[in-house]
């Protein structure tokens, strides 16, 4: 049994910005502030630690009831903003997920920094969400409630372990991801990491933290498809 955890922004899909745009009008619809975001690093982070530097930048008290009000509000505007955008399905994508969901003896998983929430409403607003559900939801860590995204592969991994219990060796284990961020979250849980360069990181920032697998695209890396389908 072979597990896969997929990174969404940048490693699945790209949205063109829709939830920083989105993020960023919750702020200033929720608190009276400026819709700016200037200084405040995205790739690769929980949306939890993103909100936090956005309060911090806008002098907002970070505290659970207005972390709520804006979470709120960020899941109303998202639609909306995914709508707006030209956003699309990465290379290689629907392939790669196509081939892994037509088969039981895999499991598919998110490793990802968006809320739960947000991250069923961008996979379902590009058709790809199904291939990550069970009868609760979608499978694997979101960032609703970690700052650290090692945190999160963590979490997905006891969340793998109780539904597929003859999981237990790292070498079955793969996460896909788009920037340094996803490797190191890998390394947290010892799994292994094809990492694509088709969003936060640029190849070679990518190389010099050594993945197993470094690709443009998924296009690329029909090796490891192929390995897991034999």
């Amino acid at each position: 049994m072979t597990a896969v955890f997929f990174d969404i922004d940048g490693t699945l899909i790209c949205t063109a910005g829709a939830g920083q745009d989105a993020m960023a009008s919750a702020v200033a619809q929720c608190f009276g502030v400026p819709a700016d975001r200037a200084g405040v690093t995205f790739a690769g982070r929980t949306d939890r630690s993103i909100v936090l530097d956005l309060f911090a930048l806008h002098d907002i008290p970070s505290t659970e009831q207005n972390i709520a009000t804006f979470v709120r509000r960020f899941v109303e505007l998202l639609p909306e903003h995914l709508q707006a955008k030209q956003g699309r399905v990465l290379p290689g994508v629907s392939t790669w997920l196509q081939r892994l969901g037509a088969r039981d003896d895999l499991y598919l998983g998110l490793i990802t920094g968006n809320l739960h929430r947000t991250a069923h409403l961008k996979l379902e607003h590009y058709g790809i969400s199904s291939y990550f559900h069970n009868g609760a939801g979608l499978r694997g860590g979101f960032g609703d409630d970690h700052v650290e995204r090692d945190d999160v592969a963590r979490m997905a991994m006891v969340q793998l372990r109780g539904l597929r219990a003859n999981i237990v060796a790292s070498e079955q284990v793969w996460v896909v991801g788009d920037t340094t961020r996803d490797i190191q979250c890998a390394r947290a849980i010892g799994a292994r990491v094809i990492a694509v360069a088709t969003g936060g990181h640029d190849r070679s920032t990518l190389a010099a933290a050594r993945p197993d697998v470094l690709v443009d695209d998924l296009t690329q890396a029909t090796e490891c498809l192929d390995e897991w389908l034999q």
